[in-house]
């Protein structure tokens, strides 16, 4: 999603047309971005809800600080250890970005979980995932020696065994054991969410920059129809 300031502003666009699309609430009054980087989706968030709390939070703190002091948006303080996150906040809208995309599958439930913590009520939570059309991409460049997504062929080969077979599949970045690429069929993820005490209210294929899928999260008592 790298390029020029004309794609960086559409791709935040993008971001709230697959907001739209997965239906969020009209008015909500306390909204989450993690991770927000330098307000990709931030500054469209901002625009679109003048009157919303924009709340931010990232592992980049230059990232976040800026949010918060160009944006006007405000800063809570992260951690990689996602059951170490409690804001004392639950939001009506979070907006999840190209996050779980670098997950291994316990650390996406382990998110998932901090969703459950953090969403009101009505709320709804967007998160993005890699699925169908990236595990496509993935079968083209096994046959390749060059991998894709930062990953080496055998890497490349092992996200595409994993989504094959379990539903999940990741492989960590050569230079970064932390993070890495992960794949995710419909199902797998469902079943996570519910597992969390979720419920998937709607699923969008390649609905973000068409390229990665959207799932609208709500709570089990919030019964939306997908």
């Amino acid at each position: 999603m790298d390029g020029d300031l004309a794609r960086y502003l559409d791709v935040g666009r993008s971001a709230m047309k697959a907001m739209a699309l997965a239906g969020v609430p009209q008015s909500p009054k306390a909204i989450l971005d993690l991770p927000c980087g330098h307000g990709r989706v931030a500054r469209h968030l901002r625009a679109t809800y003048p009157n919303s709390t924009v709340y931010v939070a990232d592992l980049d703190e230059e990232g976040a600080d800026f949010c918060a002091s160009v944006l006007g948006c405000t800063k809570l303080t992260s951690n990689e250890k996602f059951d170490g996150i409690n804001f004392g906040i639950q939001f009506d809208l979070i907006w999840v970005g190209s996050l779980v995309t670098h997950l291994r599958d316990q650390d996406t439930k382990s998110f998932l979980a901090f969703i459950a913590r953090h969403l009101s009520p009505e709320g709804v939570a967007v998160v993005s995932v890699h699925g169908a059309f990236v595990a496509g991409r993935l079968l083209e460049a096994s046959f390749r020696a060059d991998g894709i997504y930062g990953l080496d062929a055998d890497s490349t080969r092992q996200v595409l065994s994993g989504y094959l077979n379990s539903g999940y599949g990741y492989a960590p970045y050569p230079h970064n054991a932390q993070y890495g690429i992960s794949a995710a069929k419909r199902e797998w993820v469902t079943a996570a969410v519910t597992e969390a005490g979720l419920r998937v209210n709607r699923q969008v294929d390649h609905a973000w920059d068409n390229h990665q899928d959207v799932f609208a999260i709500g709570k089990m008592s919030n019964l939306h129809p997908m």
